[in-house]
């Protein structure tokens, strides 16, 4: 019972407050709907009240009472129609917004995952497109490398010393030409007084200059000797102008006894000398073509851009190169870049950095300026021991 007087007097608190107009709707209608059975019974009933139960009035009474009751309920059914209607209008609206919101979102979603996509595709197109670029560029590099080391045999087999001695032999006799030419200077240069020898700047490269450009007037106008060089020059020609002559003289005595043993004395000591051709005559016109484009072999590769060709690949590529230079080959290219003519070999590290005389050998390099003792080998080998590694391949074992 108290339960039931708590919730009448909460339905009441509720409408004088204001808090659920719904409940002050619901108690209009109550009263009215209970006024429309009420009022027209008291009126008809014996009472203190006037009455209108034989009176056509009755109907007017209570049409007088409840018009305005029916009127007010049709007006708050509308009013709630349209309310309710108002409602289903902000649901729909909230809806739409919700809607709206959630295709926003996932529109910006598929917009970041597109982005996002297309973004990876174009990394991925640009990598094959670097991948592709970088393959064709490496296929013209090797293309022009081979044709390169190509070019390089040819010009080992086209190698010709006065229609004697042919291609890798050549370098052979050659190499033995410069040795005698060495041995001869250094005789001499013992024999010298100190005066003179003192100001002797490098053997080696007096003796190869000789080699290389041969004696005669044109010959000896590319020396740059200084005076005691010309000095000692004037002493080492004597020996080799003899030795042309007796090598003119097995020619016109038509000896048979080739290849032929020239000779002769310094003091009491015999520097012997195999002639297979006319020595002495230089060299110029051979080994510059072909160190020429040897060196530019060796360049081309060295400047390629190290994003196409790495260090390493580099080192392999060069390594195809080396492998076709026979051991003379490698000592007279060694000799020819201490000699001064071919200082670029040392000065862009073809040697030592780039190991193009790995495979040199020490026993044909046991005159002059021995490997070990140049500065700039010297560096080299301290470059490839912090590596691991050794410059030369005699030094591994």
């Amino acid at each position: 019972m108290s339960n039931w007087k708590h919730k009448i007097s909460r339905f009441f608190i509720s409408i004088a407050l204001g808090i659920r107009p719904i409940n002050g709707i619901y108690f209009i209608l109550t009263i009215g709907f209970l006024a429309i059975f009420i009022i027209p019974a008291l009126f008809t009933i014996k009472t203190f009240l006037p009455s209108f139960k034989e009176t056509g009035q009755i109907g007017d009474t209570i049409n007088g009472i409840a018009g305005p009751f029916i009127a007010l309920t049709a007006a708050i059914l509308t009013y709630l129609a349209f309310y309710m209607q108002y409602k289903a209008n902000r649901i729909q609206i909230r809806q739409f917004k919700e809607q709206k919101k959630q295709f926003e979102k996932q529109l910006t979603e598929e917009k970041s995952q597109f982005e996002k996509q297309l973004t990876e595709e174009k990394s991925r197109f640009s990598i094959q497109l670097d991948i592709q670029a970088k393959t064709e560029k490496k296929a013209r590099f090797e293309n022009k490398y081979f044709e390169l080391v190509r070019f390089h045999r040819a010009n080992m087999e086209e190698m010709n010393i006065g229609d004697k001695v042919f291609a890798r032999k050549c370098f052979i006799r050659m190499y033995y030409e410069f040795k005698f030419c060495f041995d001869t200077s250094f005789e001499y240069c013992n024999q010298l007084p100190d005066s003179i020898a003192k100001d002797l700047i490098d053997l080696t490269a007096f003796s190869y200059k000789i080699f290389f450009f041969g004696i005669g007037e044109l010959s000896e106008s590319q020396y740059n000797f200084n005076e005691s060089e010309k000095a000692l020059f004037k002493l080492v020609k004597v020996v080799l102008k003899k030795i042309q002559s007796q090598y003119e003289e097995k020619i016109t005595t038509k000896d048979r006894s080739y290849p032929y043993d020239l000779a002769e004395l310094i003091g009491n000591k015999p520097m012997n000398f195999e002639g297979y051709y006319y020595p002495f005559d230089g060299h110029v016109s051979r080994l510059a073509h072909y160190y020429r484009h040897l060196f530019h072999t060796v360049k081309f590769v060295v400047k390629q851009d190290e994003k196409l060709i790495l260090y390493d690949e580099k080192l392999d590529y060069l390594q195809t190169i080396r492998a076709q230079l026979s051991n003379h080959e490698q000592v007279m290219l060694y000799y020819n870049a201490i000699s001064g003519l071919g200082e670029a070999w040392f000065k862009n590290e073809y040697f030592t950095k780039y190991k193009m005389i790995h495979n040199l050998s020490f026993a044909l390099t046991n005159f002059g300026l021995k490997p070990h003792e140049h500065p700039e080998i010297q560096k080299g080998i301290k470059f490839w021991e912090e590596k691991g590694g050794q410059l030369f391949e005699q030094d591994e074992d």
